[in-house]
């Protein structure tokens, strides 16, 4: 892992799969709670939304000046439009995001 790098593993067994996202970022230097919050950027390499056109069916929540500042959003909504639209793409259950 370096500067600016995702680490990003899936495990699938059978129907489940399992995702696990880890990229270095001191969320105290955005003025944000990792416990509470999810950075912007975060929330668009998770749920891939905006890649090569890829919109989810269930936005995210609104934010804010998208291009002009960058925000935190609060992890519970993301959260919310994540698993509804992983409904809405044929997922049936998501036992932790």
């Amino acid at each position: 892992m370096g500067e600016n790098k995702v680490k990003f593993k899936l495990y699938t067994l059978g129907c489940v799969a399992a995702m696990y996202f880890n990229r270095h970022l001191d969320y105290s230097t955005i003025g944000a709670n990792p416990k509470t919050d999810i950075y912007c950027a975060d929330s668009f390499i998770i749920s891939g939304d905006g890649f090569q056109g890829f919109r989810l069916p269930s936005p995210l929540p609104p934010m804010p000046y998208i291009s002009f500042v960058n925000y935190n959003l609060d992890q519970g909504e993301f959260i919310k439009a994540y698993e509804k639209s992983a409904v809405l793409l044929g997922g049936d259950k998501i036992d932790d995001a």
